[in-house]
């Protein structure tokens, strides 16, 4: 194979995977990236409204520990 230089290796490279129609993040790992963007999105939600409850527009660590023992996680 001759030598290519680096912006033409890369070129290559990015058609082949642009042509290809496999993964290319495991399915498992991007379940659980998922499923912990859904879970703290979650919470800081709750922790937005627990601000929001105490006439605060500024989130503090309290807000975030009452969101947290009203869902039932440890702490």
């Amino acid at each position: 194979m001759p030598y290519l230089d680096p912006r033409r290796h890369a070129l290559r490279e990015i058609r082949h995977y642009q042509r290809s129609t496999g993964l290319l993040i495991r399915k498992l790992s991007f379940q659980c990236l998922e499923a912990a963007e859904a879970y703290l999105t979650g919470l800081f939600v709750d922790t937005n409204l627990s601000a929001a409850h105490g006439k605060r527009v500024k989130v503090i660590a309290r807000d975030l520990t009452l969101a947290r023992r009203i869902r039932g996680d440890r702490l």
